[in-house]
């Protein structure tokens, strides 16, 4: 049968809670059966510090694949564009620089592997504000995040899909965050 081609989806809790019923990742799982794996490393609460962290002390964070057959979404940066007293926040310049490194770490463990950056999604402050973990995060500070991420993705040879813009450019957003953070099913 040969190897299938590869989808590793790598991020927070973005990537975590869109396993449920209508979740991204299970559209996406529905979308490429019997065509390629979907292989899910979600991690609440999560920067991307500590996603750098862990690609660097692990290898077996993702099964050893053909990079040619392989995509790899990097979805990191909510929390990083936490408010700046906040214990997930990381300082925008160290946020693209460990996009950075996450990147050519990817490319090198697996060569010909191609790489999405995806940029933060906007905030819904006023529904998010109800929630303890609300963190200060804002729109604007994800946006600058999302910037972040696209020279990121430029330096690095990556595509980079910008949800944030995607999003912002639609009149009515705000209902494809089902907590002010989250996507929506």
């Amino acid at each position: 049968l040969g190897s299938r081609p590869q989808i590793l989806l790598f991020g927070d809790s973005i990537t975590e809670y869109s396993t449920g019923s209508f979740g991204w990742a299970t559209e996406l799982s529905q979308l490429f059966s019997r065509k390629a794996d979907i292989i899910i490393r979600g991690y609440s609460g999560y920067n991307s510090a500590i996603a750098w962290s862990m690609l660097q002390q692990s290898t077996g964070i993702f099964p050893h694949g053909d990079g040619d057959r392989t995509l790899m979404l990097v979805f990191f940066g909510a929390n990083d564009a936490a408010a700046p007293d906040y214990h997930m926040h990381v300082p925008v310049d160290e946020y693209g620089d460990n996009l950075r490194s996450i990147v050519r770490r990817s490319k090198e463990t697996m060569p010909g592997i191609t790489v999405v950056l995806v940029s933060p999604p906007p905030i819904d402050e006023e529904k998010l504000m109800q929630f303890d973990w609300y963190a200060g995060r804002s729109t604007e500070l994800a946006g600058a995040y999302a910037e972040e991420a696209a020279r990121a993705a430029q330096d690095e040879g990556a595509i980079f899909l910008d949800i944030h813009t995607l999003m912002v450019n639609k009149p009515d957003w705000k209902p494809f965050l089902s907590d002010g953070l989250h996507l929506s099913p």
